[in-house]
């Protein structure tokens, strides 16, 4: 019996920290022991990434690649990397100062990240990094993107300028939102009620939530004593995960009740994000003219119809029962773009995913429209197999530049 019992505890370790393949919607987290996922529902223990070498980095921030193809990060040496799926680990290059507390993607395929000396930072696929905006010298320890109007949201750590600020997309304007509490690690974008949660190295307050314009919304207090590190956000289950320095990931709603919580035995965690995210993304090919690429990457979708739809805002938004939100206004491009096309405006608006789980349509925003108009696109997958008949996509914004 005792040999048994040893037996079981040894195949029970093993499952345990066993290596898996992420499904879309997983919990994504990194520490300084490597890269983890777990079901959205904290239904099982965190499963390490696939593939040798994961656990030899230690990212400090982490995000969805394009296309769903795995996911990027910084280390504190300042190299970022892209990690695949099935576990092969890319190099792309170094940042020209300071290492990624934080990162996001837009739609010129860079990434835009919050560096630890120099601001903001650009860094593209193939290409070196710049400094985007050096955000008045101050340290930025977290940045995400409004999805409403393009403009990256990003909060500061220095003890003379701590605060929320949002520098315009094209990165030629600074605005300082609020004035925060010291100790701010994160930040993300909550779409449908168009606010930001910040989190906080502090025992008291690990979560705040500001409106767009800067008002503090909440103080939100976590079941247990955490202090907060990162925090992520899905639009389309409108929930917010948070990830803590006590190893604790927290799942909420987006006006901070809490849902659930799961402790993890990796240490602390630097990076969250929701795996699987970026099923809709938008390549710019063009300006002035503006011609964009809409690219669909849904999971098990070969063969099934998808549709997509434009609008100029996100709100009301539109609920599926059963499958979700999508951020996108019903206004009049909305419906005169869904599912259809439009002459010399959209292309391959409806259609057949390919036996990649891949799709793309175009759009074109005319040369009359105002520069700095934001522009949204979303879709769906049709799968009767799927909760509510659906797969439903992000919403991702282009800006005229």
């Amino acid at each position: 019996m005792k040999r048994l019992l040893i037996a079981l505890t040894i195949v029970i370790g093993c499952v345990a920290g066993a290596s898996a393949q992420p499904a879309e919607g997983d919990i994504v987290f990194s520490t300084t022991s490597g890269v983890f996922h777990l079901p959205a529902d904290f239904s099982t223990a965190e499963s390490i990434w696939p593939g040798t070498g994961i656990g030899s980095l230690g990212l400090q921030c982490i995000k969805t690649a394009y296309g769903n193809q795995g996911v990027v990060g910084g280390d504190i040496s300042g190299a970022m990397y892209r990690i695949t799926t099935g576990g092969s680990i890319v190099t792309l290059g170094n940042l020209t100062s300071g290492w990624a507390t934080g990162i996001d993607l837009d739609t010129d395929y860079r990434y835009i990240c919050s560096a630890s000396t120099a601001g903001l930072v650009t860094k593209g696929i193939s290409a070196g990094s710049s400094v985007f905006h050096n955000a008045s010298g101050a340290t930025v320890n977290g940045i995400c993107r409004n999805l409403r109007t393009g403009d990256w949201a990003f909060v500061t750590t220095a003890p003379t300028q701590t605060y929320l600020g949002v520098v315009s997309h094209s990165g030629a304007s600074l605005t300082r939102l609020a004035t925060i509490p010291g100790g701010a690690t994160g930040v993300c974008y909550m779409p449908d009620v168009d606010q930001y949660a910040v989190t906080f190295l502090s025992t008291t307050t690990p979560l705040q939530i500001y409106s767009s314009t800067g008002a503090l919304r909440q103080s939100v207090f976590l079941p247990t004593n955490v202090r907060g590190n990162c925090c992520a956000y899905d639009q389309r289950t409108s929930r917010l995960y948070v990830g803590t320095i006590e190893g604790v990931a927290y799942e909420l709603t987006n006006t901070g009740v809490f849902v659930r919580r799961r402790a993890m035995t990796r240490g602390a965690i630097n990076g969250i994000d929701v795996f699987g995210d970026q099923r809709i993304s938008i390549r710019v090919f063009g300006t002035s003219p503006v011609d964009m690429n809409v690219i669909l990457s849904f999971r098990g979708s070969a063969g099934k119809p998808y549709c997509l739809a434009l609008s100029l805002g996100m709100a009301p938004g539109l609920t599926i029962p059963g499958a979700g939100r999508i951020n996108l206004a019903p206004d009049g491009l909305f419906f005169a773009t869904v599912c259809g096309g439009q002459p010399f405006f959209t292309q391959g608006f409806t259609g057949t995913m390919r036996a990649a789980n891949s799709g793309n349509g175009f759009f074109t925003i005319p040369a009359h429209v105002p520069f700095g108009t934001p522009v949204h696109v979303s879709g769906v997958v049709i799968d009767p197999a799927q909760p509510g008949g659906f797969l439903l996509g992000n919403t991702e914004t282009i800006v005229q530049h």
